[in-house]
């Protein structure tokens, strides 16, 4: 149970970071003057896997991701590259899941920062950039603060999300290989499933408190950062 919780802490640092910093990258793209003719049409593109239904999407994922007649080997072959690994080393596996994962959730933690964005109070930007202030100072000193309220709300959320992430697990890799995505609620289901259900029952109640806590200590430290 132990490797469970490291592997699932690992997922969870790498998925929250990942899909946090993307987010905000889209939302910035999204929100630039250069895109607003197709600005609809870019937002529905990455909120759509949103929606899109859990297990029919990660069933196309690990059939993308196959060795054998998968469409991602295809094309790395068919441009004289090396194929992946995808769900046959644990690594490949491991990273498999980062990728679906940031793929299906993302797009709302963008909409959450485009959102905060379009908040913003562009006279703050417009006095750093008459005292000349470059855009990297501006976007760390002016826009960044102005977006603590969705950080949080993104960073919170995704780690509820990432802690329990199960779907793509059963779905793409059953735990595999050699237990490298056996997370945390997989390993409860899997107690569960071969009847062991004291232990499985302690495992999501004691899964639920970790969440629990961790949250609020996140939100807390967020919180109660200077602005």
């Amino acid at each position: 149970m132990l490797s469970s919780i490291w592997r699932t802490a690992a997922f969870t640092a790498v998925s929250v970071a990942l899909n946090v910093s993307l987010a905000l990258a889209l939302a910035m793209l999204l929100s630039h003057r250069l895109l607003d003719r197709g600005r609809t049409l870019f937002k529905l593109a990455i909120f759509l896997p949103v929606i899109t239904p859990d297990a029919a999407s990660f069933i196309v994922w690990k059939w993308m991701f196959n060795q054998n007649f998968g469409v991602v080997n295809h094309l790395l072959l068919a441009l004289g590259l090396p194929p992946a690994p995808g769900l046959t080393t644990p690594g490949g596996a491991f990273t498999t899941l980062v990728l679906v994962e940031a793929w299906h959730h993302v797009g709302l933690y963008a909409v959450i920062f485009l959102t905060n964005l379009q908040l913003l109070d562009r006279s703050l930007e417009e006095a750093a950039h008459i005292d000349g202030a470059s855009a990297v100072q501006r976007f760390v000193n002016v826009t960044l603060p102005q977006l603590r309220p969705a950080i949080t709300i993104n960073t919170i959320y995704a780690l509820i999300e990432f802690l329990k992430t199960f779907t793509a697990v059963f779905v793409i890799t059953k735990g595999g290989p050699n237990f490298s995505t056996d997370f945390i609620s997989y390993y409860a289901w899997s107690k569960f499933n071969i009847g062991e259900y004291g232990e499985a029952a302690a495992i999501a109640t004691v899964l639920f408190l970790a969440i629990f806590a961790i949250v609020a200590a996140a939100y807390h430290g967020m919180d109660s950062s200077p602005p």
